[in-house]
């Protein structure tokens, strides 16, 4: 039975910018021959590891998409595993929805959404209605104060650090 799967590998940063194209298309020779039709192809570029591998610090990422039988997959991860071309790779079953499910995850959405507007609603509708409740008042800004003078400061601070009394 044919799956939709993901694969992330990564090819040593140590290769030359100019032969990464050619890498990457041997890598896609390599899920072709073993039954994998590419769907769609996303290359990174080159970034930097999570964690150094044998002395490596930069990879060139690639994200390919692919149909594949199930019960070859094992053989392709083990072609990858072993491919000196790939530093590591990762192969994941993608789940691929119909429009009818995207649909009604749509709709889905929309009812929970309509639902928490409605308690929202009646939520400050109860606020509203309660005897004691004062409405909230807007926080009024203090006026600004005019600028202290520096010696009115030093002043201050003096009384403060003469003073043996200490306030927490």
């Amino acid at each position: 039975m044919q799956q939709h799967y993901d694969v992330l590998y990564i090819i040593p940063g140590t290769k030359a910018e100019d032969e990464v194209p050619a890498l990457v298309e041997k890598v896609h020779e390599l899920l072709k021959a073993n039954g994998a039709t590419i769907v769609k192809q996303d290359f990174w570029g080159k970034r930097k590891l999570a964690y150094e591998i044998d002395h490596i610090r930069y990879g060139y990422y690639d994200a390919v998409e692919f149909d594949m039988e199930s019960t070859t997959l094992n053989i392709l991860e083990q072609a990858l595993r072993l491919s000196p071309i790939v530093l590591r790779s990762q192969i994941t079953r993608r789940k691929v929805l119909t429009p009818e499910q995207i649909a009604a995850n749509a709709e889905i959405h929309e009812r929970i959404a309509a639902k928490r507007e409605v308690a929202k609603e009646k939520e400050a509708a109860a606020i509203m209605t309660k005897p004691d409740a004062k409405p909230i008042e807007p926080d009024v800004a203090p006026a600004p104060q005019a600028p202290v003078e520096t010696k009115q400061l030093d002043e201050k601070i003096e009384e403060i650090l003469g003073s043996d009394k200490v306030d927490f």
